[in-house]
């Protein structure tokens, strides 16, 4: 049974003394840090832009659908898209198999996308299909618009702690680009800090 089906089977309380609920608890990786708040509330609006909203078990489908389409054992994935829920997803996506993403702006000339991908080790390739005239020769899973979420395709999650998060890349305003990686577990530490010297709930929103 997957943490999807378990949320929707009005199982929530038995489910928190198990020992698979504990370990969402102590996880320190971003996408269990993700389901621990998936369980908490699975229908709360987890996320939203100018054209729709998805609760955290939308959202979590989302993950699943695109996490599907991602090659089996993918460690780097390049993620070249509009900034909306799609992208968002995909990072999550990326996190969930295991892998890091390694974000790039879509209007970047060629010739650094391709430099960043190249330098980062990706083997895969997110993005929009109005782009495809920028997609150097890896392989390209385009996610769009009007995707179809699947409710029922959930894999394992194979996130780790130690694991790289995601590839960010500098300005190469001084010469050529430097990629800075970032753990999980770092992100994490960053979050636990971030909610205790600022204290969010579940009411305030996040400007991405």
């Amino acid at each position: 049974m997957t943490e999807i089906q378990k949320v929707q089977n009005e199982n929530i309380e038995s489910y928190k003394n198990t020992e698979e609920y504990k370990k969402y608890m102590d996880s320190n990786t971003i996408y269990l840090n993700y389901i621990k708040k998936l369980l908490e509330n699975p229908n709360k609006i987890a996320i939203f832009d100018e054209e729709k909203s998805l609760t955290r078990l939308s959202l979590n489908n989302l993950i699943n659908t695109i996490s599907n389409k991602i090659p089996k054992n993918t460690k780097r994935v390049g993620i070249i898209m509009d900034h909306n829920i799609e992208m968002i997803a995909s990072i999550l996506a990326v996190l969930k198999i295991g892998g890091a993403y390694i974000p790039i702006e879509p209007f970047f000339p060629k010739n650094r996308i391709e430099f960043v991908l190249k330098d980062g080790n990706a083997t895969c390739i997110i993005t929009n299909k109005k782009y495809s005239n920028k997609m150097p020769d890896l392989e390209i899973i385009y996610i769009e618009r009007d995707i179809e979420i699947e409710n029922n395709c959930n894999i394992d999650c194979y996130a780790n702690p130690e694991d790289i998060a995601y590839i960010l890349y500098t300005s190469g305003s001084t010469g050529m680009p430097k990629g800075v990686a970032v753990t999980n577990k770092n992100v994490c530490h960053y979050a636990r800090g971030f909610i205790n010297e600022f204290s969010p709930n579940d009411n305030d929103i996040m400007m991405q």
